[in-house]
């Protein structure tokens, strides 16, 4: 895919997402301020929602290991998917750094670079300041795209690859596994600071580490 395609095609995502997603009332996830609630998934697209267990996935790590979501149980988990090629996540990225180290071991923040390879996400994430030894964020490579389709809503976006469906999207995971968010990229309502996402994020982390028995 090249450059100039890519933005395209991400631009036209997030610009028709809005007009594609109708939104019902939810009682399944967290109170959303009305500035995400047109872009959250509701249970009438399909699966996951708010409501539903996060798919687990067990994805090669970027710098070496795996990011395997079951081992982050017991933590609530923000979870952003993102691609080099789109300026969406490029912007946001910036504003998961902040909120990564402001939560510290509190909490789990973790991106999952749809379809690309290591080697693209080295020079991207070199290029941003998110990919040192340093970087608080777990970066889950997902070379085929699999895990991203999991999380592709079965009504959600359906001019798109399935596995470019969450490109841009953020789910807040509590720490049993829940969603209790999960926004999709809506360019009426973009904001790369992600004000909103972080606050509900912050509320859902503890203030402490939880203490371990002895």
């Amino acid at each position: 895919m090249t450059i100039a395609r890519g933005l395209a095609r991400c631009l036209a995502a997030a610009t028709l997402a809005a007009g594609c997603a109708t939104p019902a009332p939810r009682d399944e996830g967290m109170d959303a301020p009305a500035a995400l609630r047109d872009a959250m998934v509701t249970p009438e697209m399909g699966s996951p929602h708010p409501g539903d267990v996060a798919p687990d996935f067990d994805l090669p790590r970027f710098g070496g290991g795996r990011v395997r979501l079951a081992e982050l149980r017991g933590k609530p988990v923000l979870l952003h998917f993102t691609a080099t090629w789109c300026p969406y996540c490029r912007e946001e990225i910036a504003a998961i750094v902040v909120i990564a180290r402001e939560v510290g071991g509190r909490a789990a923040v973790v991106l999952v670079d749809v379809k690309e390879g290591e080697a693209r996400w080295r020079e991207y994430g070199a290029s941003g300041g998110v990919a040192g030894n340093d970087s608080p964020l777990l970066v889950a490579l997902d070379d085929d795209g699999a895990v991203s389709a999991s999380y592709a809503p079965s009504r959600a976006r359906p001019f798109l690859e399935r596995a470019e469906v969450p490109l841009a999207g953020t789910l807040l995971i509590d720490a049993a596994g829940i969603v209790r968010v999960y926004v999709l990229a809506d360019n009426a309502q973009f904001d790369p600071t992600l004000s909103d996402v972080r606050a509900l994020f912050l509320s859902m982390v503890p203030e402490a580490l939880p203490q371990v028995a002895v």
